[in-house]
């Protein structure tokens, strides 16, 4: 066993009842997107509900060789099962908390320092309006920014702003001015425009269809677009689908000519088989 958990008593100690998509080990740690590490306190299978550690003190054994004082940020190499001072190769491993207190790792593995889960310490250096540029991912809590942050995918669980200029996201422009089925990839894509002839009516694609397209979403993820009608006579009206049901009133459906109107559509169930969303109208 990497670690055990520590005796503490003025530490906050959280549980959660989370189902993962692959199986888990008791006591072995797990990265959640919007979550942070997660500890299972049992065996479970993939697609199970398990209880997991969220918050609180653990004890792990030190990487040997590698030297963690209290407060250094640590990092969990899931491949050897020890904490480390040092962020792993990319796929082996995860930020894990702040080291409570400190050691120096050996090869025998009988050193271990108490880390306190999900605990984030400050940032050393002030970023300022400085840039941050990553090929990964950034996960946290909130997001205030007067630089540029560039990366493959921001996941926050809180606020996301830029104090100086936008949020700037890539869209893909969807052309629907017939009666049509939206794709997932058109609501991904961000805008569906239309020049209708007539009035028309746009169905919701699956919901699953549209989960595949949204990495670790959880209940509650929301996915954004906007409907454009170019056409000075004739109105779009949106239709449900039988996972993606209208979550406001008949009335917001429908898009006027010459307007636009912005929706959000929120997970309310991401489990296989069963996934299913609510379209609001912004």
């Amino acid at each position: 066993m990497a670690f055990t958990v520590s005796q503490l008593s003025s530490e906050r100690f959280e549980k959660i009842a989370y189902k993962h998509n692959a199986d888990v080990n008791a006591w072995e740690p797990i990265n959640v997107s919007g979550l942070g590490p997660l500890i299972p306190v049992v065996n479970t299978k993939a697609n199970l509900l398990c209880v997991y550690y969220r918050f609180g003190v653990f004890k792990f054994t030190v990487a040997n060789s590698n030297t963690i004082a209290a407060g250094d940020a640590v990092y969990y190499n899931s491949a050897s099962r020890v904490v480390q001072k040092t962020p792993p190769a990319p796929g082996t491993g995860f930020y894990l908390g702040k080291a409570l207190s400190g050691g120096t790792g050996n090869a025998t593995g009988t050193v271990s320092v108490e880390v306190s889960l999900n605990d984030n310490p400050a940032i050393t250096g002030n970023l300022g309006s400085e840039n941050i540029t990553t090929t990964g991912n950034i996960t946290c809590a909130k997001v205030i920014a007067s630089g540029d942050i560039t990366c493959d995918n921001l996941t926050s669980s809180g606020i996301v702003a830029s104090t100086s200029s936008q949020v700037i996201g890539k869209a893909t422009v969807k052309t629907a001015n017939t009666t049509a089925t939206l794709e997932a990839g058109d609501v991904i894509g961000g805008i569906v425009k239309s020049t209708p002839a007539s009035n028309i009516s746009l169905t919701l694609p699956d919901a699953a269809a549209l989960l595949a397209l949204v990495p670790d979403a959880v209940v509650g993820t929301t996915v954004k677009f906007k409907v454009v009608n170019c056409d000075d006579e004739h109105s779009i009206t949106l239709v449900a689908s039988t996972s993606i049901t209208n979550g406001g009133i008949a009335a917001h459906l429908s898009v006027a000519a010459e307007t636009a109107a912005s929706f959000e559509i929120v997970f309310t169930n991401v489990t296989t088989g069963t996934v299913a969303a609510k379209l609001y109208r912004g």
